[in-house]
């Protein structure tokens, strides 16, 4: 007999077989084990790292039993799909960086490829899943667990005329690198305080049909992310990944390794506000840093971030990377972006700061370290905070318990990703513990601080800000020696008399006081010429003795008049402006005649007249109220409205040859009413980016659309007249990252004589009752009958009215 076929062989084999295979689950169960043999893809000697993919599936064994039960159940998450060809494939892999001897995916890495992307529908009423053959995709992610395995990290950028919903880039992002949880759950607490960060969620991804098994959705850098966040559109600054040796991003002479993410859209002088910052963190002396900072960024806000980031145990968003700031066109302040934190367990008494220097400053100015302390201790005081954390990530959990098991692709075992869930989860509890007992204890958190001094690139020279970023805080001895046409009143109020005041140069107004300008004053100004103030104005004229501002040259326009920040309602009656054009200071570009930057304002019986630049008045954030005044011949726009307050009133305006809108509004739920606007290049009212305004009363004749209702926005019309205009009222998607496009809902009112009474796309939707509307409208009380407009139009419109009419018959 064969002894290899003996019964006896068998019990040998067998036994040796099952020695062999509990020594070798052992051997991978030991603690250590699989982390020690994972390293063997970064080994130097590429001999060792061949066998790292072999390593990889032989570790998948003792995954077996999971993906055996939880394969057979489906997923709940959305499934996204990308194609690419063999050959585009092998160009992204082949591409990506040399690792080991290449530890980062630096900018020069990031190549894209065009590729097919598939995915599910993004809104109900989309109708099918989302599909184009022309996205450009690329792995992504800086750190090589993002591209050294079989999972990679992904970022699909699709077409700008065809986002998927809002969104024009999809990032796909393994969860190992970001806690499978945590990502998640931060996103959750960053949106309770209201700080700027990108929507997180979960998905499965396939590539060229196989399942690469779970990824974090996250949002990408995009007009939708700031609009979401009742943001407008402004420079969003982010560290570049080169690969530069000594990376110290808080240094004035790292500005160029810094990039505006929003560059294309946003004015190129707002780099000028993060050279300062940069230079303000690096080089300021304590006192000017601790006076500064508050006028640079939002200290508000900063503390938020800081309560969070606290929470995770370090500040990952460092001196090397993972910066992220917002810059409020608003408030002209920096936000920090809660993004890409780390999650380490605060085990010593103490919280290190040594790998942010901002962060390090602040905490050692004894004003800021009070604030952050009293912000978290009544943050932590409320147990609900905890509680709702610990719940989502609970939550979170087990919806996507089956997706992480039967991941076949992830890095880590089924076992160790369990392991690891836990152990994040732990961490959590145990720093929202640490905080509060340190806090109880001794009232403010035990920072570790970095071993440096400051300046730490040369001397702060304020020379440089003087003019600018500085000027809010000029003494007034200093002010009125420069300015010798302003007085000093009681009551802390700087006064121009009545009289003739010639301004050759920009002048600032400090913060904290009151601008009066007298009855009977005229302002000139020089070309380019502007008056900047960081104080309340009091522009009030009156019919008898108006007051001027205009150019000492009526040929060369002067700049801006900009209210920045200022405490109290800003009033200007019988003020007329004329001949202003545009602006850039302290890194703020203002593109209306006057300006208001979060301050109120309250302009009545007044003019605006030739405006050189986009906008007669620009508005963004505060409250407005623009009542009986001209304009007159603005190159484009009237009034540019954005995010202003809901109780914001324009009435009774008359508007008169505007380049472009008579008024154009964003983000504003506001009244419009009884205003005569005839003669607009563009659009008589054009509400757009999500408004809700009321419009009622209005005359608008002889414009290309009489209302144009876009992007989001729904107006109430009401007892308006529509007369004579290209459209009447125009309804679309402008922008397709709104997904919809307006809704109007109309009555009382009078469309006739335009070449086209309504005009919708597939969008947008319009309700009409109780109008006029020359050829008829379906709708419950419409009619056709003609008005008698003589007698319903001041005489002044009905001639215009019936000039306009002539000259159509003419040219037919």
């Amino acid at each position: 007999m064969n002894v290899l076929f003996s019964k006896t062989a068998h019990k040998i084999a067998l036994g040796v077989g099952i020695v062999l295979l509990l020594t070798g689950a052992a051997f991978l169960m030991w603690p250590g084990t699989i982390n020690r043999l994972d390293i063997t893809s970064s080994n130097p000697n590429p001999l060792i790292r061949h066998f790292a993919p072999t390593w990889r599936s032989i570790k998948r064994v003792i995954d077996i039993p999971y993906v055996f039960f939880y394969t057979i159940r489906e997923s709940d998450l959305p499934i996204y799909e990308i194609t690419l060809s063999k050959r585009d494939k092998e160009t992204l892999f082949n591409t990506l960086p040399d690792y080991p001897r290449v530890a980062a995916m630096w900018e020069e890495y990031k190549k894209s490829v065009k590729g097919k992307f598939r995915a599910p529908a993004p809104t109900p009423a989309s109708g099918g899943d989302y599909y184009t053959e022309d996205a450009k995709i690329r792995v992504r992610g800086v750190s090589p667990n993002h591209w050294t395995a079989v999972k990679k990290s992904w970022q699909v950028n699709l077409p700008e005329e065809t986002p998927y919903g809002a969104r024009e880039t999809m990032r796909f992002f393994i969860p190992e690198d970001k806690g499978w949880i945590f990502a998640a759950m931060n996103a959750m607490r960053a949106e309770e305080l209201g700080l700027l960060s990108p929507q997180v969620s979960y998905a499965r991804l396939g590539i060229n049909n196989v399942d690469m098994g779970i990824y974090y959705l996250i949002e990408g850098w995009e007009e939708s992310l700031l609009e979401r966040n009742g943001r407008g559109l402004g420079p969003l600054f982010s560290n570049l990944n080169l690969d530069i040796r000594d990376v110290d991003l808080f240094r004035p002479d790292s500005l160029h390794i810094w990039e505006n993410r929003f560059a294309a859209e946003t004015p190129s002088a707002s780099m000028d506000t993060l050279a300062y910052f940069l230079d303000l963190v690096a080089s300021a002396p304590d006192e000017v840093f601790e006076k500064e900072l508050p006028h640079i960024i939002d200290m508000d806000i900063y503390y938020r971030w800081l309560v969070i980031t606290a929470l995770s145990g370090n500040f990952h968003q460092g001196n090397v990377a993972n910066q992220n700031w917002y810059l409020n066109p608003a408030t002209d302040k920096l936000e920090p972006v809660l993004f890409d934190s780390a999650l380490v367990s605060i085990d010593a008494d103490t919280l290190s700061l040594k790998i942010n220097r901002l962060v390090n400053r602040t905490m050692q100015i004894p004003t800021f370290n009070k604030t952050l302390s009293e912000a978290l201790k009544t943050y932590l005081a409320d147990l609900s905070h905890k509680e709702r954390a610990l719940a989502f990530y609970d939550e979170t959990f087990r919806a996507i318990r089956k997706d992480i098991l039967s991941d076949t692709k992830k890095i880590q075992t089924s076992a160790a990703t369990l392991a690891r869930i836990a152990v994040e989860r732990d961490i959590i509890e145990n720093n929202y513990d640490k905080l509060k007992r340190m806090l109880d204890e001794t009232g403010a958190v035990a920072f570790e601080y970095a071993d440096e001094s400051y300046p730490i690139s040369g001397k702060f020279d304020a020379s440089l800000y003087k003019n600018s970023f500085l000027a809010h805080g000029t003494p007034v001895e200093e002010f009125l020696r420069n300015h010798p046409q302003f007085s000093l009143r009681p009551s802390n109020t700087f006064a121009l008399s009545a009289g003739t005041h010639i301004f050759r140069n920009t002048v600032v107004i400090p913060e904290r006081y009151t601008l009066r300008i007298d009855p009977g004053a005229t302002l000139l100004f020089g070309p380019g010429v502007s008056l900047i103030s960081y104080s309340r104005v009091e522009s009030n004229g009156t019919m008898q003795h108006p007051i001027k501002a205009q150019a000492l040259d009526q040929k060369k326009p002067w700049g801006v008049i900009a209210i920045i920040r200022a405490s109290g309602t800003n009033t200007f009656r019988h003020t007329h402006i004329q001949d202003g054009n545009d602006a850039t200071f302290a890194g703020l570009y203002f593109s209306g005649s006057l300006n208001l930057r979060s301050s109120d304002l309250d302009f009545t019986q007044g003019s605006i007249a030739r405006s050189h630049a986009d906008d007669g008045i620009h508005i963004y954030g505060g409250r407005a109220h623009i009542a009986n005044t001209t304009f007159i011949d603005t190159s484009s726009d009237g009034i540019d409205i954005d995010f202003a307050k809901a109780d914001s009133l324009f009435e009774k305006n008359t508007f008169r040859n505007s380049g472009g809108d008579a008024m154009d509004l964003s983000f504003s739920d506001i009244t419009i009413r009884e205003n005569s606007i005839a003669l607009c290049g563009d659009k008589g009212i054009s509400v757009g980016e999500a408004s809700h305004p009321t419009l009622e009363k209005n005359t608008i004749i002889g414009c290309a659309y009489g209302i144009a209702v876009k992007d989001r926005s729904r107006a109430v019309i009401k007892d308006s007249l529509l007369l004579a205009n290209e459209t009447g009222i125009g309804l679309y998607r402008k922008k397709p990252h709104f997904i919809e496009g307006g809704y109007a809902a109309v009555s009382g009112s009078t469309l006739w004589a335009n070449s086209e009474n309504i005009q919708t796309d597939e969008y947008s939707t319009i309700h009409i009752t109780n109008s006029v509307i020359e050829h008829t409208y379906q709708g419950d009380g419409n009619t056709a009958n003609k008005p008698s407009f003589e007698k319903i139009l001041p005489a002044d419109l009905y001639s215009l009215f019936q000039t306009i009419l002539n000259t159509r018959e003419k040219q037919l």
